[in-house]
């Protein structure tokens, strides 16, 4: 596992200002695939079986000029609509880990406010906080997220299925401790047009 320093995000080139290179996921190839089935037949697997609660998914407009692009406003609905599903009513303590789209590294402050982790504008002060890292209340993309590698075509599933082993104690290297509740996002469109979300 390679940690990457502040210095090297600010020494990687300027792709698109004001991002860097590296505060955008690298593109990779890769396939994602799960099992579903009903809860009584679950129960009879020879894996711990992971039981699906909450599905929200929104899409916005595509025409930038009729959405705020400083909002995931779609990830909002979703979340609202997968929170009631699911019983969650404070989703920054009721869950105990977040698996999101991070395509840019300013993704995923976007979501954690979208997703009501915190109020609008203070992400940047979660993450500092170190709630949102390994070991805090809420670890956000303990997997590395898409900024770890990008499969584009199923990097919302993948988050499913990084949730999915977090739940069977089976993440490697990067479990969370005692994880029972987790939430899995994907987004795509564009810039961030539709978003889906299980809990």
């Amino acid at each position: 596992v390679h940690s990457v320093e502040i210095d090297e995000v600010l020494a990687s080139p300027v792709i698109a200002h004001p991002l860097r290179k590296l505060e955008i996921a690298p593109e990779a190839d890769g396939a994602c695939a799960l099992g579903l089935t009903a809860a009584e037949r679950a129960r009879d697997l020879d894996v711990r079986p992971v039981f699906l609660r909450g599905i929200g998914w929104c899409s916005e407009s595509y025409y930038l000029g009729e959405r705020d692009l400083w909002r995931f406003g779609a990830l909002e609905a979703a979340a609202r609509r997968a929170y009631e599903q699911a019983g969650i009513g404070d989703p920054a303590h009721d869950l105990d880990l977040a698996e999101v789209c991070d395509v840019t590294a300013y993704h995923e402050l976007l979501a954690c406010e979208a997703l009501g982790f915190c109020k609008p504008g203070e992400a940047g002060e979660l993450a500092r906080s170190g709630f949102t890292a390994m070991g805090g209340k809420l670890p956000v993309n303990p997997s590395g997220g898409c900024l770890s590698a990008y499969p584009v075509s199923s990097a919302g599933l993948t988050r499913v299925a990084e949730a999915c082993l977090q739940l069977q104690g089976r993440a490697e290297g990067r479990q969370v401790a005692g994880a029972r509740t987790a939430l899995a996002h994907g987004c795509t469109g564009y810039a961030g047009q539709s978003h889906s979300l299980f809990i």
